[in-house]
C-alpha cells in the first residue's frame, strides 16, 4: 500500500489536538444538509470519485452524532448506518485521510459487519470533508476486494472532496438566504409561547431568530444564532430594541411599520439591510408573524442573511421587479402581472390607481424620511388589505396600483372606498401623528383591453377624483374615453402646429397703479385648422405630458422677446414647471442676446410648484437674473409654498391670484388680498393683482396697495398691432393714469 499526505490505516491520532466534537456537530447541521434528498450535482462528484479511484462502491457520508449518513452513494443502497460501525468515522476523528488496504489484515475490522457480512468490504479510503474548519464527513470509495493506492489516486479524491466542501458551502449559503416556508412560520406562530417553546423551536437553528414586545420594541428572547452573526452577547441583546440593529437612516421607517403594526401583514416577508456589532451593515431577509409571548404581544422573527447572494440572478431579478423602499412589486412587475391577466380574455378584473393627496406638501415640509415612512406605512396598509388582489404595486413616486381578478365597477368601489378609509387613519412616526388621504381611479379590464388603455383609463379617472377636491374615487366611463381620444388627437397635432405656425401670442396690458405705465403678458393662442381658436389649458397640459412643452416654450420665449424690442416695454411670459430648468437659461440667454433687450424687460412668470425643490429653483433664478431676467411667482396662493420657501427665493413680484381678486367682495378675500399685499410688502416685492373685471375691484386694491393690475376692465389680451396702439401713445398711459385716479377716488370718498 503506497499514500501520499496525511493518511490513517488505524483509527488512532498521532499526536493532534482532539476535535471538539461539540464544534463538529454545529458545523455539520450549521449546512442543514442531514436527511435531504439526493441531488444531482453531489451524485455526479461520487460518481466521479469511483471512477477516479476505479471502485463499485462510494459515498458522501456525513457523521452524526449516533450515525452515519449518506448524502450520495453508488454501488449500494444504504441511507444510514450506526456511526459505530462506520470507517468513515475514523476519517472524521482524525480530521485525515485514511486507507485501509484489506479490512481481513485489521484486527479492529475483522468483527465490523460492512466487513463480515456477504460480500463485505476488503478495501476502503477515505478522504475527510470539513465544514467551518471542522471534518464534518468522508468522501470514501471501497471494494469487495484487497487494493493498494498511490499518491496520484489518493490526491485526486482529496480533489474532488475540495469541490464536495464547495458545493456544500454553496448549498448552506443559497438554504440561509432562503426565507423560512409560510406554513414554517404559522406553525412556529403557534407554538411559541415562553422561552422554553422558543428554545424547542429555533434554538438549535441555523439562521438567527427573536421576539421582540410590540410595546416596547424590546428583544424578549434571541436564539444562539443571532448570537454569533450579529456579535453581541444575549445579555446585551435583551436590552437592546428592533431598532438597534438598524442603519439609523432606516430606524422611522421600521418604526413605522411596527408602530402601525394593524396595517402590516401578520406574516409578512420583505427585504431590510441589519447592523452587526462591529458596525458591518449586511443584506437580510426577514420573515416574521404576530404572537403572544409570556402574556405580550410580540412579533417572532427568522432572520437570512442574503450578503453572500446580494449579486446573484435570483436577487437581481427581485431587485429589478420590486421597489426598494416599500417592498411592493414596482411598475415592471405590475405591467408584467397585467399583461398575463389580459392575456385570459374573457377573465373579470379591475385596475384601482391610488394616488396620495397633496402629498408634495406633507413631503417638503416634514422631510423626506418622514415622508418615505409614510409611503412604507401605506403600502403596508394595501397590502393586507388587498391580500388576496392579483397584484399590489408601487408604480412611482405616492402612487401605487392594485389588480382585482373576478371583480366588477360595483366591487372595485366598495373595495377602494375600504382602501382610502384604511389611509385616512394616522400614521405614527417619531411620536406624531400624520393623517393622509387619496384618491382612486378605477378601470374595468374588458376583452378589448390592452395594458396601456387600461393604465391610461385608470390615470384619468385618477386625475378626475384629484381634481373634485380628492379623497374619492372616480370610475372611468365613455365620456372621459372620449377624454382621451381628445388627448391622442391633441397630441398629434401638437407636433404639425409649431412646423405650420399654428401658434400666435396676445398681449394683455398691466399697468402700473402708480405711473400708469404699461407693460404686457404674451399668452399663447392655438389656431387649430378644424378646432377654431383655442386656448391653453385645452393643449398646454398635453404638450406637458407628451415632451412638446420645450419646443413650444422655446418658441414663445423668442417671439415674446421680438415683441419685447418692438413695443419697446416690459413683457413676461409664463413658463410651465417643465421648463424650469438649465435648458430655460440657455433659451433666453440666446433670446434676450438675439434681440439685444434692456435688463429686466423680459419677465419669467413661474407657478409656485416651480419651487418644490428650493435649492434648484435658487439655482435657475439665479442664472435666469444674470442674464437680466426679473422673475414673477404667477398663481400665487394656489399652490403649496411656504413662507419659509419664499423668503429664501429671490423674486421681483408676487401675482395675486384672479379667484382672490373675484372674490373681494367678501370679508374673507378682503383680508386675503390684504394678507399677500402685506406679504409682499415685507418681503420688498411688488403685487400685481391679475382678472381685475370691475372698477370696485381696481379700487379696492389699487387703496389696499397694490403695484400693478391687468384684467379685461384695464384691457383684454390683443394682438401685437394692438399692444402697439395701447401701450405707445402717451394719451394712452394718461388714460390709464385717470381710470385709477377717478375709481380710487371714488373708493375713498
Amino acid at each position: 500500500m503506497n499514500s501520499g499526505g496525511k493518511t490513517k490505516t488505524d483509527i488512532e491520532t498521532d499526536g493532534a489536538a482532539p476535535i471538539d466534537e461539540s464544534d463538529r456537530l454545529r458545523a455539520l447541521r450549521r449546512l442543514a444538509v442531514l436527511d435531504t434528498p439526493r441531488e444531482q450535482l453531489f451524485d455526479d462528484l461520487v460518481a466521479l470519485a469511483a471512477h477516479l479511484i476505479g471502485t463499485p462502491m462510494a459515498a458522501l457520508s456525513l457523521i452524526d452524532e449516533e450515525r452515519q449518513w449518506f448524502k450520495s452513494t453508488v454501488g449500494f443502497d444504504l441511507t444510514e448506518t450506526p456511526r459505530a460501525v462506520a470507517f468513515c468515522d475514523h476519517v472524521v476523528r482524525s480530521g485525515a485521510s485514511v486507507v485501509v488496504s484489506d479490512a481481513l489484515e485489521d484486527p479492529r475490522f475483522l468483527s465490523n459487519p460492512l466487513v463480515t457480512d456477504g460480500d463485505g468490504l476488503r478495501f476502503y479510503v477515505g478522504v475527510p470533508v470539513f465544514s467551518a474548519d471542522m471534518p464534518v464527513g468522508a468522501l470514501c470509495a471501497m471494494a469487495p476486494d484487497p487494493r493498494s493506492l498511490d499518491t496520484l489516486h489518493l490526491e485526486r479524491l482529496n480533489l474532488v472532496a475540495r469541490q464536495i466542501e464547495q458545493l456544500l458551502e454553496l448549498r448552506w449559503r443559497r438554504t440561509i438566504a432562503a426565507p423560512p416556508q409560510q406554513l414554517t412560520m404559522e406553525h412556529a406562530g403557534r407554538t411559541i409561547r415562553d422561552r422554553e417553546s422558543f428554545i424547542r423551536a429555533v434554538g438549535n437553528q441555523f439562521r438567527p431568530a427573536w421576539v421582540y414586545d410590540l410595546e416596547t420594541l424590546r428583544f424578549l428572547e434571541v436564539n444562539d444564532a443571532a448570537v454569533e452573526q450579529y456579535g453581541w452577547p444575549r445579555e446585551q441583546w435583551l436590552e437592546m430594541t428592533i431598532l438597534d440593529i438598524r442603519p439609523s437612516q432606516d430606524a422611522t421607517v421600521l418604526d413605522v411599520a411596527i408602530r402601525n403594526r394593524h396595517f402590516v401583514n401578520p406574516a409578512g416577508n420583505r427585504m431590510w439591510q441589519h447592523v452587526r456589532a462591529d458596525g458591518a451593515v449586511f443584506d437580510v431577509h426577514i420573515a416574521s408573524t404576530q404572537i403572544t409571548f409570556a402574556g405580550r404581544a410580540a412579533r417572532f422573527v427568522v432572520a437570512s442573511d442574503v450578503t453572500a447572494r446580494s449579486h446573484s440572478e435570483d436577487m437581481l431579478v427581485h431587485a429589478t421587479l420590486h421597489d426598494q423602499l416599500t417592498g411592493l412589486p414596482n411598475r415592471r412587475y405590475f405591467l408584467q402581472t397585467l399583461s398575463r391577466l389580459l392575456a385570459c380574455r374573457g377573465a373579470e378584473a379591475v385596475l384601482l390607481t391610488i394616488g396620495l393627496d397633496r402629498f408634495k406638501l406633507v413631503n417638503d415640509s416634514a422631510g423626506h424620511d418622514i415622508g418615505d415612512a409614510l409611503l412604507a406605512a401605506v403600502a403596508a396598509r394595501l397590502s393586507t388589505l388587498m391580500a388576496s388582489a392579483e397584484v399590489v404595486a408601487r408604480l412611482g413616486a405616492d402612487e401605487f396600483a392594485v389588480v382585482l381578478s373576478g371583480a366588477d365597477a360595483a366591487d372595485s368601489t366598495r373595495v377602494a372606498q375600504r382602501i382610502l378609509d384604511a389611509i385616512t387613519e394616522p400614521v405614527h412616526v417619531e411620536g406624531g401623528e400624520f393623517y393622509l388621504t387619496a384618491s382612486a381611479g378605477i378601470a374595468v379590464i374588458n376583452t378589448s383591453s390592452t395594458a396601456g388603455s387600461v393604465v391610461a383609463e385608470a390615470d384619468v379617472a385618477l386625475s378626475a377624483a384629484k381634481h373634485r377636491g380628492g379623497n374619492g374615487m372616480v370610475v372611468f366611463d365613455d365620456h372621459m374615453r372620449q377624454e382621451i381620444d381628445e388627448w391622442t388627437a391633441v397630441q398629434h397635432d401638437l407636433r404639425r402646429a409649431l412646423d405650420q405656425r399654428e401658434f400666435e401670442l396676445e398681449y394683455q396690458p398691466v399697468i402700473d397703479l402708480n405711473s400708469g405705465a404699461v407693460s404686457f403678458e404674451a399668452l399663447i393662442r392655438w389656431n387649430h385648422p378644424t378646432r377654431g381658436r383655442l386656448l391653453p389649458d385645452a393643449f398646454i397640459p398635453v404638450a406637458e405630458e407628451s415632451g412638446l412643452i420645450r419646443r413650444i416654450g422655446r418658441w414663445v420665449l423668442a417671439t415674446s422677446a421680438q415683441a419685447a424690442a418692438e413695443l419697446d416695454a416690459d413683457v413676461s411670459i409664463n413658463v410651465s414647471v417643465h421648463q424650469f430648468n438649465d435648458a430655460l437659461v440657455a433659451d433666453f440667454e440666446r433670446a434676450v442676446a438675439d434681440t439685444r433687450l434692456r435688463p429686466g424687460q423680459l419677465i419669467i412668470e413661474v407657478t409656485e410648484s416651480a419651487l418644490i425643490d428650493i435649492g434648484l429653483a435658487q439655482f435657475i433664478v439665479n442664472r435666469l437674473r444674470s442674464h437680466g431676467a426679473r422673475i414673477w411667482i404667477d398663481d400665487f396662493g394656489t399652490g403649496y409654498s411656504s413662507l419659509h420657501r419664499l423668503s429664501e427665493l429671490t423674486v421681483d413680484a408676487l401675482k395675486l391670484d384672479r379667484s382672490f381678486v373675484s372674490n373681494t367682495d367678501t370679508a374673507q378675500g378682503i383680508a386675503i388680498a390684504t394678507s399677500v399685499i402685506n406679504l409682499g410688502r415685507g418681503l420688498g416685492v411688488q403685487v400685481v393683482a391679475e382678472g381685475i373685471e370691475t372698477a370696485e375691484q381696481l379700487a379696492l386694491l389699487t387703496a389696499l396697495g397694490c403695484h400693478a393690475a391687468q384684467g379685461y376692465f384695464l384691457g383684454r389680451p390683443m394682438s401685437l398691432a394692438g399692444a402697439h396702439a395701447f401701450g405707445k401713445p402717451p394719451r394712452r398711459r394718461l388714460a390709464a393714469v385717470s381710470v385709477v385716479e377717478r375709481h380710487v377716488g371714488e373708493a375713498r370718498g
